[in-house]
């Protein structure tokens, strides 16, 4: 009868161990799964899309009539906030190409993001889209834009005349931006920064 005694005061005394722990320990796990959330880095929010150009080509297969224009934003100032942002970055193009032997070729460039392109050898218009990632306040961005035609002409199996222009521009927080203003120096090379006689103008290249 002791011996029954003694197994029932052991059980009744671990039950009420696990009653009164059993509080402490979900409040631990609760709290080492909310600080395994917050441990988490937040996702950068997108801003955007920046325009900055478009592209053109024109053609019907002669090259003496086709038209290839690449117009770029010559400076721009993105406004992110303090902590960055993903930018995206958008340029329009139009292809225009309806000889038998010709096509057009569209490149949009952003520094730090990919490479877009589109290619048609009839009528295709639209836009090309790329994302640059954890852009902040004080940081510095340049893109290129290339329109290329493209025409098969005999006895020369190929021919291309492209068209390239590019900008660049600065990312700004607004309080960053006016603490900036504050400061001769700093103001001025923004301003170069900016300037348009710093950009490389588009041209036609004939190969």
């Amino acid at each position: 009868m002791k011996i029954l005694k003694t197994v029932f005061l052991v059980n009744v005394s671990i039950l009420m161990a696990i009653l009164i722990l059993s509080p402490a320990i979900n409040s631990i796990s609760i709290s080492t799964i909310k600080s395994d959330i917050k441990s988490d880095p937040e996702p950068l929010p997108v801003i955007g899309p920046v325009y900055v150009g478009n592209m053109y080509i024109s053609g019907h297969g002669n090259p003496d009539t086709a038209v290839v224009r690449s117009t770029s934003e010559q400076s721009l100032q993105i406004k992110v906030p303090r902590e960055g942002a993903d930018v995206e970055f958008t340029a329009r193009y139009f292809i225009y190409c309806d000889g038998w032997n010709d096509h057009g070729y569209m490149t949009f460039w952003v520094r730090g993001a990919p490479i877009v392109q589109v290619d048609n050898g009839n009528f295709d218009s639209g836009s090309l889209n790329t994302i640059v990632p954890n852009c902040k306040p004080g940081n510095n961005v340049e893109w290129t834009l290339t329109s290329t035609y493209c025409y098969l002409l005999f006895p020369v199996p190929q021919c291309l005349i492209p068209n390239t222009d590019g900008g660049a521009g600065v990312f700004y927080s607004s309080r960053a931006y006016n603490n900036i203003q504050k400061f001769p120096i700093l103001s001025k090379l923004l301003t170069l920064l900016s300037s348009k006689d710093i950009i490389a103008k588009g041209n036609i290249l004939f190969v």
